[in-house]
């Protein structure tokens, strides 16, 4: 059975698995209504299994991430927006930053950390900034490591595996090191 022909498995999984309550029928219908509700089924696009998994991922990233995401419509991306208080980001390039999540790593503090293959970067997804990050802001600028932008772009379906953007460290939960934790270990690394 096509799960995007029944209303009910479609409230479903617009729901992210929970079914929503049943949307109310009005009690006159008129020829008119009839047609109009069969006419909106006809027309109503049915999702790709591209969008599904999409939703999916989507569902899996704010459950257990605890990650604020939203799929960009044209594109079919998966982003975070940068939240103040919440959510942030530090970017830099990828040997830099293999050595980040190796110190990281090793004193227990990882987080999540998605790598950008076409540009050999790397996005540390951390928790807000404090005000350290002014302070060592020559440092940064030298190692051409800035700090997080308006969104961040998770993977996502819609890469169609090409792995452009992939995950070289995926938590099991919505720990997120605080950003000054990752600035401490971009100094230390650069320092050696």
């Amino acid at each position: 059975m096509n799960p995007h022909a029944d209303p009910v498995a479609c409230r479903t999984l617009r729901a992210g698995g929970r079914t929503e309550p049943p949307i109310p029928r009005r009690s006159r219908t008129s020829s008119r209504s009839v047609a109009l509700d069969v006419a909106h089924r006809l027309v109503r696009p049915a999702m790709s299994s591209t969008d599904i998994e999409t939703a999916d991922q989507c569902g899996w990233y704010r459950r257990v991430l605890e990650l604020p995401v939203e799929v960009v419509p044209r594109t079919r991306r998966i982003v975070v927006h940068r939240i103040d208080g919440l959510v942030d980001a530090v970017v830099m390039p990828s040997p830099l930053g293999e050595r980040v999540a190796t110190w990281l790593a090793m004193d227990r503090q990882l987080g999540p950390v998605i790598e950008h293959r076409d540009t050999a970067r790397m996005t540390f997804v951390t928790g807000p900034p404090d005000g350290y990050e002014h302070t060592i802001f020559a440092t940064l600028l030298r190692l051409n490591v800035s700090l997080g932008g308006t969104h961040i772009v998770l993977p996502s379906p819609s890469d169609g595996g090409s792995g452009v953007w992939r995950w070289l460290f995926l938590p099991c939960n919505g720990f997120r090191p605080v950003m000054r934790i990752v600035l401490d270990a971009v100094v230390a690394v650069s320092a050696r």
